[in-house]
């Protein structure tokens, strides 16, 4: 056994040690007095999820995105929230403004009445969010996706990684005007489909957030539902591929492994296809299928004829 657990060691770790059974997943439900509730609890730290240029009030946004995301991918709307911000001794009032006027901006946005919270110090600043709302009659789980499925996302990928990539650059990397304002806008202000998933879910086979990463989250999927994950077509954003190649990066790395983007990557049957896109096209979404799911084990990717192997990478908490 490692002495320095990952990510998923530290989660093994807890569970065992609170007796809970089974694999975790993005959202977890219980039943309260015969009512069904979903409580979902995430951790924004500055030293590692706030990029460069990212403001107070946009980073506080997104330590609640985390969680709508997650309420997404199993078709419920967040209702409820508790935010405990730890903040840096000497911080501004004007830094401390914008991050309360972020958290506002948010639960009016996303629907969320906030109770309340707790204060802290520390070494600098975290905002934990502890979200609930009702669940909805079958909640879908990481592991349901069977062969014969297909798999879709709520959107393209590549924009954020590429966004992370210019604003830590420090102006050597080459875009365009438009392409470099839509990888800001989804580095910064990720929109989690959440109106689209309210309604849609109950077609969902398997889903998840996919802030991990696409790879990380197809891996997930395919883990959990003993399963292979086939991907026909990588869904690379527009000008993804064109930014890559301008800069010597390698665009695939850029849509499988960058993460930030905040979409759902769900499995569903064939016959639910047509009932999605009617959703999606009412909803803005733009619904791509990339791939199905297959006998067997992984994920993989095809590419000029043949099936490459997509690694199992992504992001990773603990991770060296």
């Amino acid at each position: 056994m490692r002495a320095h657990p990952d990510e998923h060691g530290v989660i093994a770790e807890f569970r065992r040690a609170l007796g809970l059974r089974g694999p975790h997943d993005d959202a977890e439900a219980a039943t309260v007095r015969s009512a069904r509730l979903l409580a979902k609890v995430d951790t924004l730290v500055a030293s590692t999820d706030v990029p460069p240029g990212m403001s107070p009030r946009d980073a506080a946004r997104k330590a609640v995105v985390a969680c709508v995301s997650d309420f997404a991918s199993k078709g419920a709307r967040p209702r409820l929230a508790l935010a405990s911000i730890t903040l840096a001794r000497g911080t501004p009032r004007a830094h401390v403004r914008q991050l309360a006027s972020g958290l506002a901006g948010a639960a009016s946005e996303f629907g969320i009445r906030f109770l309340g919270g707790d204060t802290n110090g520390g070494d600098g600043l975290s905002i934990t969010v502890c979200a609930l709302g009702e669940a909805p009659r079958r909640v879908p789980r990481r592991s349901g996706a069977r062969a014969g499925d297909v798999v879709m996302v709520t959107g393209p990928f590549g924009h954020a990684a590429a966004g992370l990539a210019i604003a830590t650059s420090r102006g050597r990397l080459a875009s365009t005007a438009r392409f470099a304002s839509a990888a800001r806008r989804a580095l910064f202000r990720p929109s989690p489909p959440l109106g689209f998933c309210a309604g849609a879910a109950r077609h969902f086979t398997a889903s998840m957030d996919s802030s991990d990463g696409l790879a990380a989250t197809l891996w997930e999927i395919a883990t959990q539902g003993r399963v292979r994950v086939e991907v026909d077509a990588a869904p690379a954003g527009e000008g993804v591929r064109g930014f890559a190649a301008s800069n010597g990066l390698d665009a695939m790395d850029l849509v499988l492994y960058g993460g930030e983007e905040y979409e759902t990557v769900f499995a569903c049957r064939p016959s639910s296809r047509a009932a999605l896109r009617r959703r999606a096209a009412r909803h803005g979404v733009r619904l791509l299928e990339i791939g199905r799911v297959a006998p067997g084990r992984g994920v993989v990717l095809a590419d000029s004829g043949r099936r490459v192997r997509v690694r199992n990478a992504g992001w990773r908490h603990l991770s060296k």
